[in-house]
């Protein structure tokens, strides 16, 4: 028995009080696993340590290892955290908990592996590997969508899936995980809050997460609620749409914040530029109506008016739909698929034009604060926050 005291929430230092039902691995086990912590078995590394590739059971399960150091930002009550949400929640849709090592000052976690790594490098990290095993390949719009919806499921089911509504807190792409089918699993739970049921609307807490992702309602009041993973999601999914991660310093200070970049972009009528070059002449216009629309909906300035996670899934899934309804062909040509009989072939030039008329202006980003918070809401959002935030580093966990 064991407890986990919420430190950061402002209500009091409530404790919860559970079993975990994963494998607890000794010491030496884990180091049996990663060669006694070979740097040639480190697959990915962070702010929190390394994570190593390991086989257990005879060699018969690959895992991956994540060692926490002792200078990380992440402690105990993140740690307890992951293994209590991970030992007691199981979909398809979350990467799975094989067990956890707590020996001595070791804190360390046992993951499934997962081959295919983050979302966030198959989009902007060096790109993804193809059927043939070779870089360069990039994710189809088709890919995308289903990435996307399989995300939205992992997100709904912490929602509303238990008594307890639980709320991620790091919604990015970098935790997002991609297995040998591309199928995603939500992972890195540390940082995630839980309500007493599914009645409690929030919780009250300091504001924590990643520069780029934060809900500007959550930042200003510190109430924390399903709607912030919504927003945060929605980031994640222009992220999907333009190939760049959600703050980019190199570029210039227009453009530091994907979101406002992407607003800027929407009102000035040049959504087409915004579109990963990869992707332009794949996606069909209605598809990305809808996604586009969503993803407007879903970075509402009023948590209410955004939708939960399972409508967000459901309109994902109408947008793979419009697209399969609609398909490229090998001269990069638009025509309906072949559910239809009769085809409409489009040029390049009037694919764009239809992307521009599909877009009216009625889509709006309604991103912002009242005025004497919008600076320091931007700061954050491009990176110079001054609150326990934390980066977009991640580990990756892909096949090396």
């Amino acid at each position: 028995m064991f407890s986990t005291p919420d430190s950061d929430n402002s209500t009091g230092n409530s404790e919860v009080q559970y079993e975990p039902l994963c494998r607890w691995f000794s010491l030496a086990e884990i180091e049996s696993v990663t060669n006694n912590f070979d740097d040639k078995s480190v697959i990915g590394t962070g702010g929190f340590g390394k994570v190593y590739k390991g086989f257990i059971d005879g060699g018969a399960t690959t895992v991956a290892v994540k060692r926490l150091n002792s200078e990380s930002k992440q402690g105990a009550e993140e740690f307890w955290m992951e293994v209590r949400m991970l030992s007691e929640l199981r979909h398809a849709h979350l990467v799975a908990l094989v067990g956890y090592c707590n020996e001595g000052e070791e804190m360390i976690l046992v993951y499934e592996y997962i081959a295919n790594g983050t979302l966030a490098h198959h989009l902007y990290k060096g790109g993804g590997r193809g059927a043939d095993g070779n870089y360069g390949y990039s994710l189809t719009w088709e890919q995308r969508l289903n990435i996307c919806i399989g995300a939205a499921r992992g997100l709904d089911y912490l929602h509303t899936g238990t008594e307890q509504s639980f709320i991620h807190r790091d919604v990015k792409t970098t935790n997002i995980l991609l297995d040998e089918r591309w199928v995603a699993k939500i992972s890195d739970f540390g940082l995630s809050k839980y309500t007493a049921s599914q009645s409690q609307t929030h919780v009250s807490t300091a504001v924590k997460g990643t520069f780029g992702y934060l809900d500007p309602d959550y930042f200003l009041t510190q109430r924390l609620t399903t709607k912030s993973d919504v927003y945060a999601f929605g980031v994640v999914m222009l992220e999907v749409l333009c190939g760049r991660p959600a703050v980019d310093t190199r570029l210039e200070e227009e453009q530091i914040s994907l979101v406002f970049w992407v607003k800027q972009c929407i009102q000035e009528g040049s959504l087409y530029h915004i579109i990963d070059p990869s992707l332009r002449s794949q996606i069909s216009p209605d598809s990305l109506k809808c996604f586009v629309e969503l993803t407007s909906n879903c970075l509402h300035d009023r948590p209410p008016r955004r939708p939960t996670m399972a409508e967000v899934a459901t309109s994902l899934e109408n947008a793979l739909a419009l697209q399969r309804r609609g398909i490229v062909t090998e001269n990069n040509d638009h025509r309906l698929g072949p559910t239809k009989k009769k085809r409409h072939p489009f040029s390049v030039k009037n694919w764009i034009e239809s992307i521009q008329n599909a877009l009216p202006n009625t889509i709006e980003f309604r991103v912002g604060l009242p005025q004497a918070n919008a600076s320091s809401y931007s700061a954050a959002m491009s990176g110079n926050g001054e609150f326990p935030a934390r980066g977009n580093h991640a580990p990756d966990h892909r096949n090396t």
